[in-house]
């Protein structure tokens, strides 16, 4: 969603510290207007322990004293966001598969931007002549196959409990949001072009090689246009959440949509250059010195009146 507005993408300013930082009046003022952060995992609220620091979750804790939620948003699995979600308390929804997937705290199916029936029987069949070929189709119920064992990449940070063993995968084809296929090189590069083939070019294909096993190559499949700011603003509509009352922060390209369409947008110091450049606020801290703690705490300060 490229969505245009005056403000919150078009200055970058850049923070020394927050602690430090003198913002105008009108900035503190948006700042307490905001009642949601939608916050990336990944290179922003995980350090490099793939944890959440305590100066970050006593930031969040403040932040929902003073009515200011957050919302988890990142690329991985419904269930590995979930489990950050609940580690927060945060009440809300979480945003998985870059938003092609949206559910509540108990997992219970929000939103989903599904593969297209067509696709997904064309991806199955494809996927059948190949004997070296799994498929794991990413739903609201887990992580389906039908061809053990489950072979992921690591990225998508999926838990045990999500994946599932199923006989017969047509029964959810009309509800995946996105597939996985794992094999070599040659048989993956001929079931992509297919798809594009097929597709006519509108269906989002990422192929890649396992970094733990150079026999195994990575196709992931989900429909096309699908990001987290679509997700975010879909969200922000069910709750009755004007766009001035977001706030987003990320690091990498898969935060841009996120970013633009929230009313205040804050890039961590270790993000893309591009996000950097059209973000209100950059971090001084990078994620392992829990840089996103950094705007929290301005913000608990801005909700509460508070100078500083």
């Amino acid at each position: 969603m490229h969505c245009g507005r005056s403000g919150a993408m078009n200055h970058r300013i850049e923070v020394p510290l927050f602690s430090s930082f003198n913002p105008t009046q009108r900035l503190r003022r948006r700042c307490a207007r905001v009642r949601l952060v939608a916050c990336d995992l990944d290179g922003t609220l995980l350090n490099e322990n793939n944890t959440i620091g305590e100066r970050t979750r006593e930031a969040i804790r403040a932040l929902q004293e003073v009515g200011t939620e957050i919302l988890l948003a990142s690329g991985r699995s419904a269930g590995f966001v979930g489990h950050f979600a609940r580690l927060v308390g945060s009440p809300y929804a979480v945003i998985s598969l870059n938003g092609a997937l949206t559910s509540d705290g108990k997992g219970t199916l929000l939103e989903i931007v599904p593969v297209k029936a067509e696709t997904g029987m064309l991806i199955l069949g494809l996927a059948e002549r190949y004997a070296n070929v799994s498929v794991s189709l990413f739903t609201a119920e887990g992580i389906l196959t039908h061809t053990p064992p489950h072979r992921l990449p690591r990225y998508l940070g999926a838990y045990p409990a999500e994946q599932v063993v199923i006989s017969d995968p047509l029964p959810y084809i009309e509800r995946t949001a996105m597939y996985v296929l794992c094999g070599p090189y040659s048989a993956l590069q001929e079931i992509s072009v297919r798809i594009a083939r097929e597709t006519k070019g509108r269906i989002d294909r990422i192929f890649y090689q396992s970094k733990s096993s150079t026999d195994h190559y990575y196709l992931e499949v989900k429909s096309w246009g699908v990001n987290k700011g679509g997700a975010v603003r879909s969200l922000a509509r069910a709750l009755g959440l004007k766009r001035s009352e977001i706030a987003a922060i990320g690091d990498y390209a898969n935060d841009l949509e996120m970013c633009r369409y929230a009313g205040i947008s804050i890039a961590m110091r270790n993000a893309i250059d591009e996000l950097k450049r059209k973000a209100d606020f950059v971090t001084r801290g990078t994620y392992r010195e829990e840089g996103a703690a950094e705007f929290l705490e301005f913000l608990v300060k801005a909700r509460r009146g508070v100078k500083g």
